[in-house]
């Protein structure tokens, strides 16, 4: 999922304000986890992440990343099965 677009939102996630702090098992914790839109995930991004919707959450783990395909759905991938630093 490594392309410039994944790069470019990957950059504004970081710079989003809305966080919520979300509890993924022992290896991670807690973690101040970034929250998007739907929308926001054109190009992929990779966890951890929330996309909230008005009627769901979609939890993006550490070590996955989402994209959406041609149709909108979101497409869950697993990319690590190790911790990363700093989580």
């Amino acid at each position: 999922m490594k392309n410039s677009t994944s790069s470019n939102l990957q950059s504004e996630i970081s710079n989003l304000q809305s966080t919520r702090r979300a509890y993924f098992g022992a290896d991670y914790g807690s973690i101040d986890t970034p929250v998007v839109t739907r929308a926001d995930i054109d190009g992929g991004a990779r966890g951890p992440l929330l996309i909230d919707e008005y009627d769901s959450t979609t939890v993006v783990p550490p070590g996955w990343s989402v994209r959406r395909d041609g149709e909108g759905n979101l497409v869950l991938e697993v990319v690590s099965q190790e911790p990363a630093a700093g989580y």
